[in-house]
């Protein structure tokens, strides 16, 4: 497949250098440029040389630079380059360079780091969850050095890796999986996170996430690439809670008996809507008790033909509930509908036993107040009076 460039669009300054080093990089990942490449040297004079180095990965490399003088012998200076850089690219990282963070919550307990491979080399990844701590100064160690009459290695299954101190190894509030995987070049991988909160609401101490990455091609000819530093994820966790507001404060519906056909039986809808103002999920659930249910529409196959060729629409389901579970997402709102049921023969006039010039009696007039409740678990968080 061939990709053709629009010749009108503009290339910045940074990116048309990355093509043109790229068309000389070689396999190591270095790529050497020397300039003025040729020229005349006049008798007595000097010239100065400026070397460019560009690298994809980091490492310590060797290279020659030779010089040719017509009817000399050349001459040839030895380069060495040792390239500095992290191995991996998170997208989430901040602006001033510094490691991501990563911010957890109760409400959102698993969540994914992404990263990618942005060197040349194949990495062999460790992943270890550290707790911060204030006991130890940097660089003091707890490991007490004894003496051994054993002559021979022996092999005890610990691995001793040595670095900065960071902290201490816990994963007590703080799991991550895989903990071990391979990362080929410009590839992604996904750590996923998962908070063990303390409960009784306290935070879980700042943490983080060291990432170990081994080379697997680690030398080649007039190459090395010795272990990078470890990279850091900062690992803090936040109260992100659910806030419910309604957009009314009561809901009325008031019926006359005149309106009523005889024998018949009316219902009556009425509509508001909920909203989570908060910056975490919020499940709740709706309560109420008759004469009003909360009724729950499915509108899914709303407006689909309903498959028989006359040209008519399917209507939404409709299901009547007196307990209705919700969820919302941080910033999101849902339409809530309510329904009132009326018989008419409750409330028509009687006329059994009466003259028949005597107008007719209707009952007194009747007004009730129905609660409609909104709970977050054994948390009341919000009631409104149904007229």
């Amino acid at each position: 497949m061939t990709e053709e460039k629009n010749p009108n669009t503009k290339i910045g300054k940074k990116e048309r250098n990355a093509y043109r080093w790229a068309a000389m990089m070689r396999d190591p990942g270095l790529a050497l440029e020397v300039k003025p490449a040729s020229g005349v040297l006049a008798g007595q004079s000097q010239v100065e040389l400026t070397v460019r180095v560009y690298s994809d990965c980091w490492g310590l490399y060797r290279d020659q630079i030779m010089i040719q003088i017509e009817s000399l012998e050349p001459i040839i200076l030895d380069v060495w380059v040792e390239i500095l850089g992290a191995p991996l690219y998170f997208p989430a990282k901040r602006p001033d360079g510094d490691s991501p963070v990563l911010w957890m919550s109760a409400s959102d307990p698993t969540r994914k780091v992404r990263a990618r491979n942005a060197s040349r080399s194949r990495l062999y990844v460790h992943a270890y969850v550290i707790c911060e701590h204030a006991d130890s100064l940097p660089g003091e160690s707890d490991i007490e050095t004894k003496s051994t009459s054993f002559s021979e290695e022996m092999d005890t299954g610990i691995e001793l890796y040595l670095a900065e101190d960071y902290g201490v190894q816990d994963d007590q509030y703080y799991k991550v999986e895989p903990e071990v995987c391979t990362v080929d070049p410009n590839a992604f991988n996904s750590w996923t996170v998962t908070l063990m909160s303390p409960g009784h609401g306290e935070l879980a101490p700042n943490s983080m996430i060291l990432l170990r990455c081994l080379p697997l091609d680690t030398f080649g000819d007039s190459w090395y690439r010795p272990d990078p530093a470890p990279q850091l994820v900062y690992l803090k966790q936040t109260v992100r809670e659910g806030q419910l507001r309604l957009s009314c404060r009561e809901v009325i519906a008031k019926l006359s008996a005149l309106d009523l056909p005889f024998g018949d039986v009316l219902r009556i809808r009425k509509r508001f809507r909920i909203q989570n103002v908060g910056n975490g999920p919020l499940n709740v659930t709706a309560e109420t008790e008759a004469p009003w249910r909360i009724v729950q529409e499915d509108r899914q196959e709303h407006g689909l033909p309903c498959g028989t060729g006359c040209g008519c629409y399917q209507r939404a389901t409709r299901k009547r509930l007196d307990l209705l579970p919700l969820h919302l997402e941080p910033r999101s709102s849902l339409e809530m509908c309510v329904e009132v049921c009326c018989d008419a023969a409750e409330i028509w006039p009687t006329t059994a036993g009466a003259p028949p010039c005597q107008p007719p009696s209707y009952p007194p007039r009747r007004r009730t107040v129905t609660p409609l409740v909104f709970r977050d678990g054994d948390n009341l968080l919000a009631v409104r009076n149904i007229y």
